[in-house]
């Protein structure tokens, strides 16, 4: 299969679902050019976890990219289960990440209002013994 003929199929792809190259790009963590490059067919070779990331972003399965493609590719009204199942399996991982983040949060937050209550309690004994000797200086002065 021609490098070129994927390009196109890739930028036709992205162009029906009015996404932008920097977007596109954005997603797959690399430049705007490096990913030019990928729809005019210009790169030598790509790893097939890159071609499947790039069918990720685009909201396809990565054989439509190497399929007979003639039209643009148009989304179903209803999304097949699967994708759904896809969407549900990655919110759940979001949702335990910020879990997880919350957590994280939670206790870097008690341990700094412990430190502020040692800090607190210090202060506070400062603040008593200067008193105690500001009452011994009056006391040796009578």
């Amino acid at each position: 299969m021609n490098e070129t003929n994927v390009g196109l199929r890739i930028r036709r792809l992205r162009e029906s679902r009015n996404l932008t190259q920097e977007y596109v790009a954005a997603r797959l963590k690399i430049g705007a050019t490096a990913y030019g490059n990928i729809e005019r067919g210009d790169v030598k070779r790509l790893t097939l976890a890159r071609w499947m990331d790039i069918a990720e972003v685009l909201e396809v399965h990565y054989s439509e990219i190497f399929g007979e493609w003639d039209a643009p590719y148009s989304r179903p009204q209803q999304p097949p289960t699967q994708d759904l199942a896809v969407l549900a399996e990655y919110f759940r991982k979001d949702k335990i990440l910020l879990y997880e983040l919350l957590k994280n949060y939670k206790e870097i937050f008690s341990k700094l209002e412990q430190m502020l209550q040692g800090s607190n309690k210090a202060m506070q004994q400062m603040m008593q013994m200067q008193l105690d000797l500001q009452q011994q200086l009056l006391e040796l002065r009578r």
